[in-house]
């Protein structure tokens, strides 16, 4: 676990292979896909409402690989937690769709994309 930057690093330098999880989203494809972070802000639509019930996939193109609550780390049943204000998704994302998420009401994309 660690930051999407360095983990591409390790996998550059190290000649690894990522090997995604039985059920994870999609391989990245570094030229069409990034990892970003997105916070959720006060007034977001997405409050109180989990992913399921806003078909984030669907609504945001993007796939949410965890959310960082406070100090927690939530990567389970993702699709049934409901949103809180402050909550920092991470996303896999195609990056034709990053500027759209610049100017979302809803979502506040954090700096760092890869």
């Amino acid at each position: 676990m660690g930051r999407g930057d360095r983990l591409l690093a390790l996998r550059d330098q190290e000649g690894l292979e990522l090997v995604p999880e039985l059920g994870a989203p999609a391989p990245l494809d570094l030229e069409l896909d990034a990892i970003a972070e997105v916070l959720v802000p006060a007034g977001s639509r997405l409050i109180g409402l989990s992913l399921r019930e806003i078909r984030f996939s669907q609504r945001f193109t993007s796939t949410v690989l965890a959310i960082r609550r406070g100090e927690d780390l939530l990567r389970d049943r993702l699709g049934q937690v409901k949103r809180r204000l402050g909550d920092a998704l991470l996303l896999q994302t195609p990056r034709a769709t990053l500027p759209a998420k610049q100017v979302s009401r809803d979502l506040l994309l954090l700096d760092g994309a890869v």
